[in-house]
């Protein structure tokens, strides 16, 4: 139901300021032409549009624009990338667009009967995503290593990021985390008996040299065998239950940066 998109929505005279500067002209534009011309700029720049872009030119319901914008014949490709700290970034490209869109972006709008759709109160509800894969022993790449403190659970823990490879090691088939828990207090500590600390000396191949600090850049541009099962809940996903093995070798006189966790006694 065309209803159900919002379709036409228009412009704010600020929003229509900012995105036409050119001498074209407009009837009353909607905010998928608007859409339309920041893509077209962003395309003249050989650059594509990203998301936080869109939603700061206060495009309400972009989803649906992305839409609208499609159905009258624009071609958009949309690329998704995910950060080292599992945030989606999203960003499109426009690649063709037709004679028709154009005729429908400069044609005047016409009255649309039934009920209005009146626009959200709030921005829209955004949820993560992580990748899923068929459980199992997988060679992977340990992209990225870092401690934070994570105030939904209020203790310090450890995250790194493996990029799970083929049989071929050639390609990425999911990117998926692994956590290691560094304690409730007010530093981050890893004990004898933790998790941290066992996987830090298997990485290392050696019980640290000082007796303080056991950075987690160790583990980093590294290569390994490891056992990826499933979350629970309504929405599972990928995680690594178990690192098998550290395929690359141990790295000896390992530099500590300034990133470091306490060792102690667990």
């Amino acid at each position: 139901m065309n209803t159900g998109l919002w379709h036409d929505h228009p412009a704010t005279p600020q929003q229509a300021r900012l995105a036409f500067k050119s001498s074209r002209k407009h009837a009353r534009p909607t905010q998928a032409d608007m859409l339309v011309e920041l893509l077209r700029e962003k395309r003249a720049l050989g650059k594509p549009l990203e998301l936080p872009e869109i939603m700061a030119a206060g495009i309400a319901q972009h989803g649906a624009r992305m839409t609208e914008t499609r159905r009258r014949g624009f071609v958009v490709r949309n690329e998704m990338e995910r950060s080292p700290d599992g945030r989606v970034l999203s960003r499109y490209w426009l690649e063709y667009e037709s004679r028709a869109g154009w005729a429908a972006m400069t044609a005047k709008p016409q009255r649309q009967r039934g009920p209005v759709l009146l626009p959200p109160s709030g921005p829209a509800i955004q949820w993560r995503d992580y990748d899923r894969i068929a459980p199992g022993v997988y060679p992977a790449y340990c992209r990225w290593a870092k401690h934070y403190r994570d105030p939904g659970f209020k203790r310090w823990t450890c995250l790194l990021l493996f990029d799970v490879l083929s049989g071929d090691l050639v390609r990425v088939v999911a990117r998926v985390p692994f956590w290691m828990n560094l304690g409730a207090g007010d530093k981050p500590h890893a004990g004898r008996r933790k998790k941290y600390f066992k996987e830090w000396v298997r990485a290392n191949g050696e019980p640290p040299a000082r007796q303080d600090r056991l950075s987690p850049k160790v583990f980093t541009a590294r290569t390994a065998r490891v056992e990826i099962g499933d979350t629970k809940g309504d929405a599972p996903y990928s995680v690594v239950r178990k690192i098998i093995s550290w395929e690359t070798g141990v790295v000896r006189g390992h530099s500590v940066s300034s990133h470091t966790v306490k060792d102690g006694k667990g």
